[in-house]
């Protein structure tokens, strides 16, 4: 029986609003995570899927939810997380060079900059185990100030690996008229 994996579907601007976590959880659309290499394969670490929603609306009540799922090497899947070295960050291209949130297996995950205090850091993906329960971001309440690239870095003791997407978050624009209007 193959685990159950939080799947992000990723939007494209004329589809419907982002769906609520809930829905996003029960979605019928499972794989593997994270994967194993073949035994001959020299690879450590490799990001198989960057889910991040391409629009969502300001103050969205269903929250954002960015997923990095990765595929740790043979070697890599023998080993326990803590002697990997596995860490996961996000970064928030263009607001400095230190991650917006970080997890280490075996740790509490961290937010900062940006994110610090907007990251629901119980979230868990469900069905994953110790080595890519924390891979997701989920943003409660998004707003504007969050557009912008989101890189997801995975790294071991010996690979590294990451991907790019970018996220708008979008509100509506309210022209207001002063009254009484000027003659």
């Amino acid at each position: 029986m193959r685990p159950e994996v939080v799947s992000c579907e990723e939007q494209e601007s004329s589809t419907p609003p982002t769906p609520s976590v809930t829905e996003v959880l029960s979605s019928p659309s499972h794989s593997p995570s994270p994967i194993a290499y073949p035994k001959d394969s020299a690879v450590a670490v490799h990001i198989t899927a960057l889910r991040v929603p391409a629009v969502v609306r300001n103050g969205s009540s269903t929250g954002a939810l960015l997923d990095c799922e990765y595929a740790l090497g043979a070697r890599e899947q023998r080993r326990l997380a803590s002697e990997t070295g596995l860490v996961v960050k996000w970064f928030l291209v263009g607001s400095g060079p230190a991650p917006v949130y970080q997890w280490i297996p075996g740790q509490r995950p961290q937010d900062f900059g940006a994110l610090r205090g907007r990251v629901d850091l119980a979230f868990k993906v469900t069905g994953s185990d110790e080595r890519g329960a924390h891979r997701a971001l989920r943003i409660p309440t998004p707003t504007t100030d969050l557009s912008g690239e989101y890189k997801c870095s995975v790294s071991t003791f010996e690979d590294e690996d990451f991907m790019v997407k970018r996220m708008l978050v979008f509100g509506e624009y309210i022209h207001r008229v002063p009254f009484p209007l000027p003659e």
